[in-house]
């Protein structure tokens, strides 16, 4: 049960980071998102496929499930990148609305 419920949280935080993508007006801002998506998500398939024996084991980490202090900081600024653009966005969609 509790893999499952793993899997459907990652997932949704795929989606949401794709959806985010696709609203930003930036190209810059949008591949760098989509790219850091399929990196969270290319992690997840290596850490699960090797945990069900799917593909041999890379000894990659499990974004904030698993216990490396380094693995977790990188997940934590890549989900605080995303933000970011996020934010930055919005700022950018602001002034242009204060504009015309």
């Amino acid at each position: 049960f509790f893999s499952i419920c793993l899997i459907l949280v990652c997932l949704s935080c795929f989606i949401s980071f794709m959806k985010l993508a696709i609203n930003f007006r930036n190209v810059y801002y949008r591949l760098i998102t989509v790219g850091l998506a399929v990196v969270y998500m290319f992690q997840i398939f290596l850490t699960i496929g090797g945990g069900t024996r799917l593909i041999p084991l890379t000894g990659v980490t499990l974004p904030l499930i698993s216990s490396g202090g380094s693995s977790i900081l990188t997940t934590i600024i890549l989900f605080s990148l995303i933000q970011g653009f996020n934010v930055l966005q919005a700022e950018e969609k602001e002034r242009y609305e204060e504009e015309y």
